[in-house]
């Protein structure tokens, strides 16, 4: 058997074992194994802030905002209130607010009160304008006891 015999039986070999696409995929993808074949894949496309993770069973990209851990967001009062009112779709209580001024300084409320699992009052003394940053954590609390 000549050395060219050998690397033909090579390749044929291996050929099929290699991982394939339907379509070319677009470049800065993540290939993805999908389909019947055991080496069938599939491109996906993150877009700006997005991760890949898995939702409904399938590996997707999916914006960074809507993975679980931290998240926040920020609520701009352009004019000066005493009370600053915040609704918001979380469902919880644990909830950490941070106001910052229009110097970016911090300031520290006379009272934040959470009256329901989605609503966050800020208290001032004084009428204040500036930033109201949220954020919360998408976890179960860690009992501790003194027992």
């Amino acid at each position: 058997m000549s050395a060219f015999s050998d690397f033909v039986n090579f390749v044929q070999a291996e050929l099929f074992k290699r991982p394939f696409t339907n379509a070319d995929p677009a470049k800065e993808s993540v290939l993805v194994r999908r389909g019947g074949a055991p080496r069938q894949m599939q491109a996906v496309e993150l877009q700006e802030e997005e991760v890949l993770t898995k939702r409904g069973g399938t590996l997707q990209g999916v914006p960074l905002s809507e993975v679980g851990g931290v998240r926040s967001e920020v609520h701009i009062w352009q004019d000066e209130a005493i009370t600053w009112t915040v609704d918001h779709t979380k469902g919880s209580r644990r909830v950490v607010c941070q106001v910052v001024d229009e110097n970016n300084q911090v300031v520290i409320p006379d009272k934040i009160s959470f009256p329901s699992t989605s609503r966050v009052v800020i208290n001032f003394t004084q009428p204040q304008k500036g930033e109201l940053l949220l954020t919360w954590v998408d976890s179960q609390p860690i009992i501790h006891s003194s027992s």
